[in-house]
């Protein structure tokens, strides 16, 4: 029998594709995360509050005034900066159990 597969899952690929597209632009070559080490989980809690900010303006106004970006947009964002900022967190802890000698 073949399983369905969900939305979530759908959905799920959707940010994969997304994070991968964007990554182009903001990051290098060798490192698609460049821009967001610089400033660590620091600069990724600054984006997700701007994408909150608009998340609650939609909320607030029942609109969005940026044309390029839709809500479902910025839920994707939010979704990826989440996903991305365990993944700098882990990094952050191996390496630093590296200097430790653990």
């Amino acid at each position: 029998m073949v399983r369905k597969v969900s939305r979530f899952e759908e959905l799920t690929k959707e940010l994969v594709v997304l994070h991968h597209t964007k990554s182009k632009d903001y990051g290098t070559l060798e490192d698609p995360l460049q821009n967001l080490r610089e400033f660590s989980l620091l600069g990724i809690v600054i984006r997700l509050n701007d994408k909150m900010a608009r998340l609650k303006s939609f909320v607030r106004n029942g609109k969005v005034f940026v044309r390029d970006e839709s809500v479902k947009d910025t839920l994707k964002d939010i979704a990826v900066y989440s996903l991305l900022a365990i993944q700098l967190m882990e990094e952050e802890k191996e390496k630093n159990g590296k200097k430790n000698g653990k």
